[in-house]
């Protein structure tokens, strides 16, 4: 069994979400789905998705955001976020490794809990695998707490 923190959002999401680097831009299916499992895979160092990743139940294509690099037109990370029962979920966020530690994420995620807040939800949830502390930080310099631990 893996060990994972559950965090929830605690802090203000009127931080900045754009840089002169980058640009945020809205999931479209027919543009970025089959792109979506190689940026993971790239990030992650994994292998790619299956093309069937966006088919769970809860799946919400206006929870979903790229990054994209501004001079090149590259995609450089996306956020998943969705309605869970009655909180938000940030289901996944990836940044490819070049790109990591330039604010990509945090960006990402603060777009999401904008997205999340549009929709009249106030509580917002991430699970993070105990180890993997470059995760935790992010995620509470962006105003999550951790307020429980689990096994899965």
């Amino acid at each position: 069994m893996t060990k994972f923190f559950r965090m929830e959002f605690k802090g203000s999401s009127q931080s900045k979400t754009s840089s002169n680097e980058f640009q945020i831009i809205p999931y479209c299916s027919s543009l970025h789905h089959d792109k979506i499992p190689f940026i993971y895979a790239a990030s992650f160092k994994d292998k790619s998705w299956d093309t069937d990743w966006d088919t769970f139940s809860e799946f919400d294509p206006g929870g979903i955001f790229l990054a994209m690099n501004a001079e090149t037109k590259e995609l450089i990370g996306y956020v998943i976020s969705f309605k869970r029962k009655n909180f938000g979920y940030i289901s996944v966020v990836a940044v490819i490794p070049n790109w990591q530690r330039h604010g990509v994420a945090s960006a990402l995620i603060r777009t999401a809990i904008q997205y999340l807040h549009s929709l009249n939800i106030e509580m917002i949830k991430v699970d993070v695998e105990e180890k993997n502390i470059q995760a935790i930080e992010l995620y509470k310099k962006t105003g999550f707490i951790i307020v429980e631990t689990f096994e899965d």
